[in-house]
């Protein structure tokens, strides 16, 4: 397998072989379950607005997107490209990408003196157009200023350091029916930018763009990436793309925004390096994916956050040799696994950050030009990550090793001995069907709804059943069939429950559709001197007999409402 085909597949631990036609795409994902297959109906009216793009930005990467061939979905051509404000575009063409190589028209407005960077102006054409409008033009006639860059002694030149020292940015694609969304995201990626330009101590070169989808269904639809249900995002190395939806949980795109803004950041820096040091290759190919991943996932999430610590912690403290659940070398990469490459990886990130102190991240960054050559003076290091570790930690890769095991253990037993619970007080539901990812109860905590994937088939399922009698559980519907194309297995807990009905949510045709279905329950209790009696559940030493069965569907088709999406259905 080649480095390219691992690349493209890093999220993808249940299914991978699915997409192995097209491994040569070699994209960077947030990965969740691929399975369902995409569907295209709707057609998207494309705009776009720059954010944070000054004079000497270079948008030649933003500018080769043609929005109508290479992004849209399939349907009726729009009237003409439109511009973020929705208007046809200018004599000068705004709002349509220019030929490769030059620069977007300025807009006319000029900054009003003291006026934040990103607050609306008050200025027609809607508030996101005026967002963009923030930037300060330079005045006509007037070459712009040179940026000044900080000295730092690199090969053949150095990089901006700060926005102030030139302004990188992004053009954000969005469609007319999701303006009021994407002026939401592009606070976030705003944000999001200015962050990591302080923490790489680097402004990206090129301008990239950035396309954003109004809902996960629509982002499915895209003609970027052959996407499948399971990816959250995607960031290319080759063009420098970037594509997720808006999921609308802010907290959510936060973090998916980031990290995968944090792969342009990465791919950028090194491509800069790289092209000062005059050198031939790409030293991103000779990175591991628990790094690149690792780093992402770090600074997405600002460090270790709770999820990543509890599943590692779990591994030091409960391993399970049987099932390869075992904290491996600190080296070892596994590329078909999410745990070990997003989690393990984000904590082995932490381990050098903590270790061999702030910084060291972008320490291996900067030197890792050496992976393919001589670099400032110092010679390659032979194409491995382990020696440029050694060089830029000063310890050998055993000893690397060594201290990342007493580093994660002391971390991990230590938070153990001090927990006061105890092994808590309930008993685990036995004979469960499949790998359960969400859970909801009734209002009297007898009934219980799951939705499991059969790691047989990949298929999501739905299953009703009596806490008293979980060996006995009702199928109340399956994925993968007419009516229910999915069952949204990466969405949270998109079903109900109430003790006489459910209401759960499936996609059919390109939309959602809701299900509200009757519920007949039924517990009886059994003589026990009649010994011919059937009992399937036991309380309090009393054999009960428990009779599951579903009632009336009636079928809610939000597509006829407009709606394409829904979550957290609730009674």
């Amino acid at each position: 397998m080649t480095r390219r085909r691992v690349r493209f597949f890093r999220g993808f631990a249940v299914s991978a072989a699915l997409l192995w036609g097209v491994a040569q795409a070699q994209v960077f994902v947030v990965p969740r379950r691929p399975n369902k297959s995409q569907v295209r109906h709707h057609h998207f009216d494309w705009r776009y607005v720059d954010i944070l793009v000054g004079p000497k930005a270079d948008t030649s990467a933003a500018d080769a997107v043609d929005p109508e061939a290479v992004i849209g979905g399939q349907g009726p051509a729009a009237d003409g490209p439109k511009g973020p404000s929705g208007a046809a575009p200018s004599a000068e063409g705004e709002g349509v990408p220019p030929a490769a190589g030059e620069r977007p028209a300025e807009p006319a407005r000029p900054k009003t003196e003291g006026e934040p960077l990103g607050v609306p102006p008050p200025a027609t054409g809607g508030p996101l157009r005026a967002r963009a409008l923030a930037q300060a033009p330079t005045p006509e006639g007037v070459p712009p200023p040179e940026p000044e860059l900080v000295p730092g002694g690199h090969v053949d030149g150095d990089w901006a350091r700060s926005l102030e020292d030139r302004k990188g940015g992004v053009r954000l694609y969005f469609y007319a029916q999701e303006e009021a969304v994407a002026e939401r995201a592009a606070a976030l990626i705003e944000k999001a930018y200015r962050y990591l330009v302080g923490v790489f101590d680097y402004v990206p070169t090129e301008t990239f763009p950035y396309i954003l989808y109004n809902s996960y269904t629509e982002f499915l639809q895209t003609n970027l990436f052959p996407l499948q249900e399971g990816v959250l995002g995607v960031t290319s190395p080759r063009d420098l793309k970037l594509t997720l939806p808006y999921f609308g949980d802010h907290e959510l795109f936060e973090e998916v925004g980031t990290h995968e803004m944090v792969h342009q950041f990465t791919i950028q820096k090194i491509r800069t390096i790289s092209e000062q040091a005059k050198l031939w290759g790409d030293p991103l190919e000779a990175m591991p994916l628990w790094f690149v991943e690792g780093i992402a996932e770090y600074y997405a999430k600002h460090g270790v956050d709770p999820e990543a610590e509890m599943l590692v912690r779990d591994i030091v403290v409960n391993p399970d040799y049987t099932q390869g659940y075992v904290m491996l070398d600190f080296f070892e990469d596994r590329p078909f696994s999410v745990l070990w490459t997003y989690k393990v990886g984000q904590v082995r990130v932490a381990f050098l950050e903590d270790v061999y102190g702030e910084g060291t991240i972008q320490r291996i960054i900067e030197q890792s030009p050496l992976l393919i050559g001589s670099y400032e003076g110092q010679q390659q290091v032979g194409g491995s990550f382990a020696s440029l570790l050694e060089k830029v930690t000063g310890d050998k890769k055993d000893v690397v090793s060594g201290k990342f095991e007493q580093w994660l253990k002391r971390r991990a037993y230590q938070a153990y001995l001090d927990a006061e619970q105890d092994r808590p007080a309930v008993e685990p539901l036995a004979e469960v069907r499949g790998l359960v990812g969400a859970l909801a109860s009734s209002p009297s905590g007898d009934l219980l709804l799951y939705r499991s994937l059969d790691l047989e088939t990949s298929r999501s399922r739905l299953f009703l059943t009596d806490r008293r009698s979980p060996g006995y559980a009702v199928r109340v519907a399956q994925d993968g069939v007419p009516g229910m194309e999915s069952l949204h297995p990466i969405a949270g807990r998109n079903f109900a429950l109430a003790d006489d009905a459910l209401v759960f949510v499936a996609q059919a045709d390109g939309h959602d559709v809701l299900y509200w279905q009757g519920i007949d329950h039924r517990v009886e209790a059994v003589d026990p001197e009649d010994e011919g009696a059937r009992a399937n559940a036991e309380e309090d030493g009393k054999k009960q007999r428990i009779t599951l069965d579903l009632g009336r569907r009636v079928q809610f088709d939000l597509g006829e409402k407009g709606l394409i999406a829904v979550d957290s259905p609730a009674f």
